[in-house]
């Protein structure tokens, strides 16, 4: 069994260089008031530390001072390095996730300020790719290709090729994302910074841009050159009761979580119901 590092990340600047609150915004974390954002962030600390030896947060300055500073949270380590991305486009919440996977040096899951748990995720500690939920033709998504493919400068040609084919537009939820191939999730990070490097001209051209924007992609086709494709293998373990008797439970999702474990060789898939 691995051992598995847990991973906070929170890129201050989406949060607080925001005006008018949108529905789809990054203000106050998504919440409708700060407060309950802040009491997320204590609760999803506490459980985890509660069941993990050791949790990080990945942050920037501002975040580090509320986080640390101010609420006091009990993280393990602490890594101030998101005033990096600050040349981003606050649209692009999701790129301090991709820095934050990029720099993880050991098996490691990334979670959700939202998420929460009740005892220890043992049965997907040790798979390769872990990621929260598989989402199909969400719509947003499907507007998001079509605008990348028009308006993008750079887009690489498994990307088209994956657009064109595909009949439904596959993705992974990453409000649980991690596993044990740091070297995989560190190319994938790597290739979608690539990408978004060489179409900084372009940001205006699509609003909002989205922090999802690098992570939907089809199941079918490897994400990019050389990536191993995933065996079409797939195993559903149903654990036994609600999610209250130990599963995790993500605050805003549907009555059910999924969480989906896949490796290139297979896929597991564990759900829960929430309590």
């Amino acid at each position: 069994m691995a051992t598995m590092k847990i991973v906070h990340s929170f890129w201050s600047k989406p949060t607080f260089e925001r005006g008018q609150y949108r529905g789809d915004d990054r203000k106050s974390g998504g919440w409708l008031e700060k407060k309950y954002n802040y009491m997320s962030w204590a609760l999803s600390c506490l459980t985890f530390k509660k069941h993990y030896d050791f949790i990080e947060l990945v942050t920037d300055s501002k975040g580090k001072s509320l986080l640390i500073d101010t609420l006091g949270l009990p993280y393990d380590n602490v890594v101030n390095e998101l005033d990096k991305l600050n040349d981003f486009h606050t649209d692009l919440w999701a790129t301090a996730k991709l820095f934050t996977y990029k720099i993880q040096d050991e098996p490691f899951m990334h979670v959700d300020s939202d998420v929460y748990i009740w005892k220890r995720l043992t049965d997907i500690e040790d798979a390769p790719l872990v990621a929260q939920n598989e989402e199909t033709d969400i719509p947003v998504y499907k507007k998001m290709w079509a605008d990348i493919v028009d308006n993008y400068e750079y887009v690489p040609d498994y990307m088209l090729t994956d657009f064109r084919q595909q009949t439904k537009i596959l993705s992974c939820n990453a409000g649980i994302f991690g596993g044990t191939d740091v070297a995989f999730i560190k190319e994938f990070a790597n290739e979608s910074f690539h990408f978004l490097s060489r179409n900084r001209s372009c940001y205006d051209k699509i609003t909002p841009l989205a922090g999802s924007l690098v992570r939907t992609r089809s199941r079918r086709q490897p994400a990019w050159p050389n990536c191993p494709r995933p065996d079409a293998a797939r195993l559903r373990v149903d654990p036994p009761g609600p999610a209250r008797r130990g599963g995790p439970v993500r605050a805003g999702s549907s009555a059910r979580l999924w969480l989906r474990i896949r490796r290139t060789g297979a896929a597991c898939a564990a759900r829960h119901s929430a309590p």
